[in-house]
């Protein structure tokens, strides 16, 4: 869940993001799983994917 409009306080007290770790293994699979012999556009995108 994201939090899309709050107080500065509320801001500097939460995640208002709502996601803290890192998201390159899961597109790392998601590519792997869709392009699994790496044709389309190979380390075009964040982390070389």
């Amino acid at each position: 869940m994201s939090i899309l409009t709050a107080d500065n306080q509320v801001q500097e007290n939460i995640d208002i993001w709502g996601y803290t770790s890192n998201p390159l293994n899961l597109m790392q699979d998601t590519k792997r799983q869709f392009d699994s012999k790496n044709i389309f556009s190979p380390g075009h995108f964040v982390g070389e994917i």
